[in-house]
């Protein structure tokens, strides 16, 4: 996932305020897995983690799985220049 396009996972560590490291603490993860969930980029999925993950976030295992097909960004508004800046405000490198 692009910062042009951020996965649920990085929208909700946003919002909230954490970091890879502070949801890793909190569930008792590493925070390569917390990395690797939020980029998009798992190989494999453990079912615990993904339950954990979807407990505590409130995000559905959808969203957690395939984050590429949440095709609707969370900052769309439907003027581009805004969208843009939104992106850069919201979701900044975790």
């Amino acid at each position: 996932m692009t910062d042009d396009n951020p996965t649920p996972l990085q929208v909700w560590l946003t919002l909230h305020g954490l970091k890879y490291s502070h949801l890793a603490t909190q569930l008792d993860m590493s925070p390569h897995t917390i990395k690797k969930f939020a980029s998009g980029d798992m190989a494999t999925i453990n079912k615990t983690i993904l339950q954990k993950l979807a407990l505590h976030t409130g995000l559905n295992y959808q969203e957690l799985i395939d984050p590429a097909s949440q095709a609707i960004s969370p900052t769309a508004t439907g003027d581009g220049r805004i969208d843009d800046q939104l992106v850069a405000v919201v979701c900044r490198v975790v």
